[in-house]
């Protein structure tokens, strides 16, 4: 044999070696002793730690072929009194591993699955809560800032879950996501939590609310009166909105947002539940306010590009719409509106110019004020109804309209 072949061999073998040695050493890591109880003390420490509350497990499993943790009956305890539901309750969860260095044993999260999560949280007459402070040590030299989370997992699903405010009724909730990370800082100076978040997409169930997927990040501070949304992008298809604000005084909130939004009409429909827009996209920006569902408004400039809407009577092709926008309680109300596109049949289309005062739309029914139309080389001026969004009515005056371009369409 060459001493090329030899050293071939040699290298192939040596290789061979290390590689069944490092198999041998992550069957002994993940099947001792030590993995078990680094995993189960990981869960309680880190939990406890970015909280500040007390964990009990009923029941621990681990499954070292699938590097699968099984927790049954976890509950965290807040700041709640002995008489009331624990803060957070879950049935079951499991956990799936990912080994990243058996070296150094660090382990990474691959998927979380969360049984009946039961969330109870007490909000006082001052807004505090019954969530504790994190359990961060002070020590002198230190800054006041500390870090008390950095997760990242692959993905989640939350089942059956419910969250309930105290003598404010429950909720019913599930949530799936893929790509969570959460990084968490403590200043025990405010004291505060100053959060990172992203969830690329997740998709979520409140009652019988069910949105699209969406993709989810900000940057939020929580403290003990307040939650501000410091940065916030939210992105659905072609759809994406971009905000900022905070809900003030929990015991019995305020929330104000400004918000920069792009809306493709044909992700929203189905949820406006106006099947008569087809097409095009709607871009709003204003300020959102609420303080309960029957105290909220939203105001802000609208500007719609490439607008289709048709039903049994109408048709209108390739639209702009510009206005201002108000919703509240009652309803949509726009001022201002001036629309500019086609109207269109079988036979042809004409272009159209409208400028409208006021709009106002209640359930399906519209309401046009002050309307100024140019079409067929002439106008018409007067006031119009939109009943169901199927039955037109108009009162005005027809000025110079052309009977031909009329009849040929």
């Amino acid at each position: 044999m060459s001493r090329a072949r030899k050293w071939t061999a040699w290298i192939l073998g040596s290789t061979a070696v290390a590689l069944l040695a490092f198999a041998a050493t992550v069957a002994v890591v993940v099947r001792s002793q030590w993995f078990y109880n680094r995993v189960r003390r990981s869960i309680v420490e880190t939990v406890e730690t970015a909280t500040g509350g007390r964990v009990e497990i009923a029941s621990f499993r681990f499954d070292w072929h699938r590097l699968r943790a099984e927790v049954r009956g976890f509950v965290l305890h807040g700041t709640e009194p002995a008489d009331k539901p624990p803060l957070l309750r879950v049935e079951s969860a499991a956990v799936g591993l990912k080994l990243v260095s058996i070296l150094k044993r660090q382990v990474d999260i691959g998927y979380l699955e969360v049984i009946a999560p039961q969330v109870y949280l007490i909000v006082g007459p001052d807004g505090r809560t019954n969530v504790p402070a994190p359990k961060v040590a002070r020590q002198a030299g230190k800054s006041a800032v500390q870090a008390i989370l950095d997760l990242a997992i692959g993905r989640f699903s939350l089942e059956r879950g419910q969250f309930e405010v105290a003598s404010r009724g429950k909720s019913p909730f599930s949530a799936r996501g893929n790509h969570l990370t959460a990084r968490f800082l403590y200043d025990r100076a405010g004291p505060r939590y100053l959060g990172d978040v992203s969830i690329q997409p997740l998709d979520l169930e409140a009652g019988s609310y069910r949105p699209m997927p969406v993709g989810i990040a900000m940057q939020l501070t929580i403290e003990a009166n307040r939650i501000a949304v410091d940065s916030a992008r939210v992105t659905s298809g072609a759809s994406h909105v971009a905000l900022s604000g905070a809900i003030e005084n929990l015991a019995s909130p305020h929330v104000e947002f400004q918000f920069d939004a792009s809306v493709s009409v044909e992700e929203a429909t189905p949820i406006l539940r106006i099947p008569e827009l087809r097409r095009g996209t709607v871009e709003l920006r204003g300020n959102a306010k609420w303080r309960g569902a029957s105290d909220f408004s939203v105001a802000g400039a609208l500007h719609g590009t490439g607008l289709a809407y048709r039903d049994p009577s109408i048709r209108l092709e390739g639209f702009r719409a510009d206005g201002a926008v108000t919703a509240g309680p009652r309803g949509v109300d726009a001022t201002g509106l001036r629309l500019v596109g086609s109207y269109v049949t079988d036979l042809g289309n004409a272009p159209m110019d409208a400028h409208i005062a006021a709009v106002a739309l209640r359930g399906k029914n519209l309401q046009l004020r002050g309307i100024a139309l140019s079409v067929f080389g002439g106008s018409f001026q007067g006031d119009g109804k939109v009943l169901d969004l199927v039955r037109y009515s108009a009162s005005g005056t027809i000025a110079d309209i052309e009977a031909r371009s009329v009849v040929a369409m």
